[in-house]
């Protein structure tokens, strides 16, 4: 039983976090602080370098965002592409 309730716990946190996230989004202001945050976060694009620091720094920056857009459900690599081209 106690595992079926910890289940329900993680799923009503993740879909308040999902909840959450979608009402900043609907601001102006978060609206531009995601796109920018996807640009920054280098989601649409690969990165190399010959450091591998830099570029597990860069793949966790980027794994960070794709978090986001995957709890929201907007993994479509389109979708994205139009969300941080929109503005430019």
């Amino acid at each position: 039983m106690g595992k079926i309730t910890n289940t329900l716990d993680r799923l009503k946190k993740r879909r308040q976090m999902r909840d959450d996230l979608q009402t900043i989004l609907e601001t102006p202001h978060g609206e531009r602080f995601f796109k920018q945050f996807l640009k920054d976060c280098g989601v649409t694009r690969s990165r190399f370098s010959h450091d591998p620091y830099e570029i597990t720094a860069a793949e966790a920056t980027r794994r960070l965002a794709m978090s986001y857009l995957h709890l929201l459900g907007k993994e479509d690599p389109q979708h994205l592409i139009n969300i941080i081209e929109e503005d430019q």
